[in-house]
């Protein structure tokens, strides 16, 4: 289900915040490290200003500006 769907499905959305709320322990805990690992990889320092660098660079280069 889309996250968009989301928003028009509060039945949806309760069942999701639910079941979530049923995993045991342990599972939220390998999901949580699971999750942690994929933001660090995903969303270092570096990553994040790259792209924000990288979106001016694209700005400018749009307007004919050097970067």
């Amino acid at each position: 289900m889309r996250t968009s769907s989301f928003r028009r499905d509060t039945q949806a959305l309760a069942d999701a915040i639910l079941s979530k709320c049923s995993e045991s322990p342990e599972e939220r805990r390998l999901k949580a490290q699971r999750l942690s690992v994929f933001v660090r990889c995903r969303f270092s320092l570096k990553q994040m200003v790259d792209g924000v660098l990288d979106g001016y660079e694209a700005a400018f280069a749009a307007r004919g500006i050097p970067a």
